[in-house]
C-alpha cells in the first residue's frame, strides 16, 4: 500500500508540477528572439510578422543583469507594449525581483538571465506586430532584455493541474497515515 501512495504522489507532482512548467516554458515552438534593450545600445522595437496560426502566442522577455551589481532588494519592472499595426493590442508589467536568501542579498548578481512570461495572446491577426520594452524602475542594472516569442504555444489545462496537486496531497496522506499506523 505504500508503494501505491508513492506513486500516487509521483504521477500527481509530474500532472500537477512538472507537465505544467514544462508545457508553459517548452510548449510551442520558438519564432525567434529580438533584442529589445541592450545597455550600449538603449531601447530598441522588435517588429515581427504574424499569422492567425501563429496563436495562441506566448511572449517571453529574458533580462541580464550587469555582473558585479549590487542589487540590494530592489526588483527591474519592464512595462512591455505590443503594437498591430500602430494599434495596442497588449501591455503588461514584468517584475524581475533578485533572488532571496542571505547569500544572494551579499554578494553581487552572477549576471545570469532571468526569465519572466507576459500575458499570453490567444489570437493574432495578420499584420507587424511591434514589441518594446521600457524600465520603470532597474533595480538589478539591467545590461539586455530579450524577446522570445512561442507559437502554438497549448495552453496548460488548469482542471489537470488541480486533479495533480489532489493526488499528491492524497499520496502524501496516504504514506503518512500508513507510517503512523506501523508504529503503532
Amino acid at each position: 500500500m505504500r508503494i501505491f501512495c508513492i506513486l500516487l504522489f509521483l504521477v500527481g507532482l509530474a500532472t500537477g508540477v512538472i507537465w505544467p512548467w514544462a508545457q508553459r516554458h517548452f510548449g510551442g515552438e520558438e519564432i525567434g528572439t529580438w533584442v529589445l534593450y541592450q545597455r550600449e545600445g538603449g531601447y530598441q522595437s522588435a517588429k515581427v510578422q504574424l499569422k492567425p496560426e501563429d496563436a495562441p502566442l506566448r511572449i517571453f522577455v529574458d533580462a541580464t543583469p550587469m555582473q558585479g551589481a549590487t542589487s540590494g532588494q530592489k526588483p527591474s519592472v519592464l512595462n512591455l507594449a505590443v503594437l498591430r499595426d500602430g494599434v495596442p493590442v497588449l501591455a503588461d508589467r514584468l517584475s524581475y525581483s533578485p533572488k532571496s536568501g542571505n547569500e544572494q542579498r551579499d554578494q553581487p548578481q552572477s549576471g545570469a538571465v532571468i526569465r519572466q512570461s507576459a500575458k499570453d495572446m490567444e489570437t493574432v491577426q495578420a499584420g507587424t506586430y511591434d514589441f518594446s520594452v521600457r524600465a520603470v524602475e532597474d533595480g538589478l542594472s539591467l545590461t539586455r532584455a530579450d524577446l522570445v516569442l512561442r507559437r502554438s504555444a497549448p495552453p496548460v489545462d488548469e482542471n489537470i493541474v488541480t486533479a495533480g496537486v489532489v493526488a499528491m496531497v492524497a499520496g502524501l496522506y496516504g504514506f503518512m497515515r500508513l507510517r503512523r499506523r506501523q508504529k503503532v
